[in-house]
C-alpha cells in the first residue's frame, strides 16, 4: 500500500510562528499533536518559507485530523536566561546563530 491509498484523514502540518513581543495566537486543528519546532535554514524546492517580510520564523509541524474544527493555541518565546511564566508547556529550543530561542505554548486558550 502506497501513502496515497491510505484512507485516513491524519496528517502532519507545518505552520510559521510570526512572533510580536515575544508571542503569537496560531489557529490549528484541535487536539493537534506538536511533534517539532525548528528554524528552517532554507527549501530545496524554492527560496524559504521564513522569509516574509524579511523576517525569519519558527516552524511547528503538527500531527492532525486534516477535518477538525480548528482553534487558538498561543505560543510564547524566550531567549536563554529570560523569566518565563509559570504554567506554560514547553515544546522545543531552536537555533537562530547567535541566538537560541525557547518555544512554549500556553495550555488551550
Amino acid at each position: 500500500m502506497t501513502n496515497t491509498e491510505i484512507k485516513s484523514t491524519k496528517v502532519i502540518y507545518k505552520y510559521e510562528l510570526p512572533f510580536k513581543d515575544d508571542t503569537c495566537i496560531v489557529q490549528i486543528p484541535e487536539n493537534s499533536i506538536i511533534r517539532k519546532v525548528a528554524m528552517r535554514k532554507g527549501d530545496l524546492a524554492g527560496p524559504s518559507v521564513l522569509w516574509t517580510n524579511g523576517d525569519k520564523y519558527p516552524l511547528v509541524w503538527i500531527e492532525c485530523d486534516k477535518d477538525a474544527p480548528l482553534h487558538s493555541v498561543e505560543f510564547l518565546i524566550y531567549q536563554t536566561g529570560y523569566p518565563i511564566e509559570n504554567d506554560l508547556v514547553y515544546l522545543d529550543t531552536v537555533f537562530e546563530d547567535p541566538f537560541v530561542w525557547h518555544i512554549y505554548k500556553r495550555k488551550d486558550i
